[in-house]
């Protein structure tokens, strides 16, 4: 039994935020589907009836009720990553990477996009399925801000690196990047730098909080392309060489 009393009281303060987020999934949810539903049902039965201005006010209910589900289920999510309980154990960090890279089907996107993968075969001790939604969060931040010219061939590059004390893994964009003096915001639950995203703003907290929970922190900085460089430290202890026992 763990008997530091800061961690004690830390552990208390988790399950008592995951308890609230639970209640709140529950008590919320059920109402916000009922907007949802109903306004769709006006929306499609009782819109030709309404002047324009009553159908622009049904829409506008229909879509925040939605916005307010994915936030609803966004929070969920966050607070479920520090839920004890996790599977933890050995598993290959390139492979993860690799069939999360093939799962965003680079070859039906509109613009030509590239994905170097500069990883060797590496082992990581953690969750397999938390460091899954970790690297494709990653990707599709990186995918998803990239400038809209026409001709703008997209570019990813994901390197690792390790030294006696820390094991290191950036990706890198050619996109729209981000001004310094936002970088440190990127990380907070449900902050978009890009107001006319149509999401709630969490991607980059999961990243984070999945990092903290393997022991290590997240950090930003600028490319020499222009773009973000998204930065991962985790302990050394946590990686080995894929093929080690």
């Amino acid at each position: 039994m763990n008997s530091n009393p800061e961690a004690m009281r830390d552990a208390q303060s988790v399950a008592q935020m995951q308890e609230l987020v639970n209640v709140l999934a529950h008590d919320m949810g059920a109402p916000l589907r009922a907007i949802v539903q109903f306004s769709s049902l006006l929306q499609q039965s009782a819109a030709d009836d309404l002047p324009q201005k009553q159908r622009h006010w049904l829409q506008i209910i229909n879509e925040n009720g939605v916005n307010a589900q994915q936030m609803l289920e966004a929070l969920s999510i966050y607070s479920r990553l520090g839920r004890e309980g996790s599977h933890h154990g050995w598993f290959s960090l390139d492979a993860v990477l690799a069939r999360v890279v093939e799962n965003f089907d680079l070859q039906k996107a509109a613009k030509p996009i590239s994905i170097e993968v500069r990883v060797s075969s590496t082992d990581i001790y953690g969750c397999q399925s938390q460091w899954q939604q970790l690297l494709h969060c990653l990707l599709d931040n990186a995918l998803r801000y990239q400038t809209a010219d026409t001709g703008h061939h997209s570019v990813i590059i994901v390197t690792a690196s390790i030294t006696d004390k820390e094991f290191t893994l950036a990706v890198e964009d050619n996109g729209m990047g981000v001004a310094a003096e936002l970088q440190p915001l990127l990380t907070l639950p449900f902050k978009r730098i890009d107001p006319s995203g149509a999401r709630p703003g969490m991607g980059l907290a999961y990243c984070e909080r999945i990092a903290q929970l393997h022991g290590g922190g997240m950090s930003f900085t600028t490319s020499s392309q222009g773009g973000l460089v998204a930065i991962l430290n985790i302990p050394a202890s946590r990686f080995r060489k894929s093929g080690n026992d």
